[in-house]
């Protein structure tokens, strides 16, 4: 029984030396590692100001109307005139 002690005691410390020869040996091969290059970094600055900012999104869509307008006659004719499109008019007024 008390071979077999000692015999694991022994064992026990080769191991805890072995395992520091280890990280030694890991620390000598980070030191001996070529240091990391420092690069300079370009930035563009600007000096703040207070100013009204209108915030703009460009969104693709297609508008439709709600109040579009056949127009129509109930005898054979020709339009000579016809108001712009978006042009405002108001009840009883000729557009045509």
């Amino acid at each position: 029984m008390k071979k077999n002690t000692i015999i694991g005691i022994i064992v026990v410390i080769i191991l805890i030396i072995l395992g520091i020869l280890v990280i030694k040996h890991a620390e000598n091969r980070d030191n001996l590692a070529p240091k990391a290059k420092q690069y300079s970094i370009i930035v563009k600055t600007f000096i703040p100001s207070k100013e009204n900012v209108t915030l703009t999104l460009p969104y693709l869509a297609l508008i439709q109307s709600d109040n579009d307008v056949m127009i129509s006659s109930r005898i054979a004719a020709r339009i000579e005139y016809l108001k712009t499109s978006g042009t405002t008019v108001s009840k009883g007024e000729i557009i045509a």
